[in-house]
């Protein structure tokens, strides 16, 4: 699956995420589902999403992406307050 610049709530028009498959020599769109967003935005499986599909879209696409936030905690923010830490002694 490929992954959209930003997930947005479900509010019509171009607020709707679709996805294209391309198989066997041919080209198909469907709307992503509420766990493919979950996916996307890095829940977890066992993660209970809401009954209805637009609360499930609305979930995913008002969230952050805890993954990518740790990630960018791990190479970016902390080495830098390490450094100021260590500039400071």
């Amino acid at each position: 699956m490929g992954r959209p610049r930003c997930l947005r709530t479900p509010g019509g028009g171009s607020s709707r995420q679709f996805l294209l498959i391309a198989e066997a020599g041919e080209v198909r769109s469907r709307l992503l589902t509420p766990r493919e967003a979950a996916r996307l935005m890095g829940l977890p499986e066992s993660y209970q999403l809401p009954a209805s599909r637009n609360a499930g879209l609305h979930l995913a696409g008002d969230g952050v992406v805890a993954p990518m936030v740790r990630h960018l905690a791990d190479t970016i923010l902390r080495p830098l307050l390490a450094g100021r830490a260590s500039q400071a002694a």
